[in-house]
């Protein structure tokens, strides 16, 4: 009796530990309520691996990314100037962030880099240094060798740029360039047309006035 006594419990302390390893919840993003931002519970599921459900934010801000930074930084501030590393949106993509509803997402980190190795992540926007949002994250979060395993086959994301506002604002610029480019090929190719039509109107043999038939 005693001994199924202490296998249960053992058997139940075991299972406890699970469930803590699964999951490392760290509480929903403080903000300011600019923009919309916040959240539901926000989740380490793996060193590398962070949940965030419900996540709103309004798309509206002109340059805002997730961030990951160190303690050095005053994250929980609104206006502050964050050292921090951007990191890819759920699909991996280093564009600035779109808009949001009510979203459960996956954030990964890139290789060489996990989320225990940092303070907080935040929703930054690089140009106004505006912080919408933030959650503190725990580097000595602990994590069972299945949750560990179960994300080591997946793809990382890669290292976003970390100036991306300015890399965007030279990519706008090519881009008007080339467009500027275009437009002059096309005025010169109309100009050559039109010259073209002129030289052979002016060329084409002048035919003289047929002269009315004489009524009887």
């Amino acid at each position: 009796m005693m001994f199924h006594l202490v296998q249960n419990g053992l058997l139940l302390f075991v299972a406890s530990l699970s469930v803590v390893f699964a999951e490392v919840k760290l509480g929903g993003m403080e903000s300011w309520g600019f923009n919309g931002v916040r959240s539901g519970m926000v989740s380490m599921m793996s060193p590398s691996k962070l949940k965030i459900r419900g996540f709103d934010y309004s798309g509206e801000g002109p340059a805002v990314w997730f961030m990951v930074g160190k303690e050095d930084d005053p994250y929980n501030e609104e206006f502050a100037e964050l050292k921090g590393t951007i990191i890819a949106d759920e699909n991996g993509s280093c564009d600035k962030l779109a808009r949001y509803r009510n979203e459960n997402i996956m954030l990964t980190t890139p290789e060489g880099m996990n989320f225990t190795d940092f303070d907080y992540l935040a929703v930054f926007c690089t140009r106004f240094n505006h912080n919408f949002g933030f959650i503190e994250l725990k580097r000595d979060a602990q994590f069972g060798q299945d949750e560990i395993a179960a994300y080591a086959d997946e793809k990382r994301p890669k290292q976003c740029p970390q100036d991306p506002d300015n890399d965007e604002e030279e990519e706008d610029k090519v881009e008007e360039e080339k467009e500027e480019e275009d437009k002059e090929e096309e005025d010169e190719e109309e100009d050559d047309n039109k010259r073209k039509r002129k030289k052979s109107f002016v060329a084409s043999p002048k035919f003289a006035p047929i002269a009315p038939s004489a009524t009887k």
